[in-house]
């Protein structure tokens, strides 16, 4: 550090001097770093505000298309398919479930019946079944598997059904349970 020969009071001076030379430099870089950030946040609001107005523009853009003639004829569109699902949800809900008495049917019939005529009445329930067996145990098997299912009820079982001990037709009439079926 080189050795200063001025007087005190001099060298207080010089000190004061250099104190208020970077007093004067803080404060103008702080002055100029608030000037230019000021102006840089101008920049970016007037950015902003520019891109708002683009973006209010497509809007508007936005809205005349959708309310246009085309627009229209879609949300009609949109309306008729509404109603056809409405109706095609009030057909399912009236709508039997014959499904699981028909599984039910098909796992109770033996391995040697032929089944050649099936016939449903959807608005009585009734059940018309027809065919040929391989023997009368077959028959039998298959009447006491109907009443110990709890789909089917009231079955008509013909005597005729017993006739014949090899390659017996057989006919029956029963009703579906509607209590099982409906949902």
């Amino acid at each position: 550090m080189p050795v200063n020969l001025l007087p005190k009071s001099e060298q207080k001076e010089i000190r004061f001097e250099l104190i208020s030379r970077q007093l004067v430099n803080f404060w103008l870089w702080l002055v100029l770093s608030l000037v230019v950030l000021l102006i840089l946040s101008l920049l970016a609001v007037f950015q902003l505000k520019l891109m708002a107005r683009q973006v209010d523009g497509e809007i508007d853009k936005n809205r005349q298309a959708l309310s246009s003639a085309s627009n229209q004829e879609l949300q009609k569109q949109v309306l008729l398919l509404n109603n056809e699902i409405g109706k095609i949800n009030q057909l399912r809900e009236s709508h039997y479930q014959w499904s699981e008495a028909l599984i039910e049917l098909g796992s109770i019939i033996p391995g040697d019946l032929v089944v050649d005529i099936l016939t449903l009445d959807r608005i009585s329930g009734k059940v018309e079944i027809t065919g040929f067996a391989g023997d009368r145990e077959s028959i039998i098997k298959f009447w006491s598997a109907m009443h110990k299912s709890q789909y089917f009820k009231n079955i008509n079982f013909p005597l005729s059904n017993l006739e014949q001990a090899r390659n017996a037709h057989y006919q029956f009439t029963f009703y579906i349970n509607e209590d099982k079926i409906t949902p």
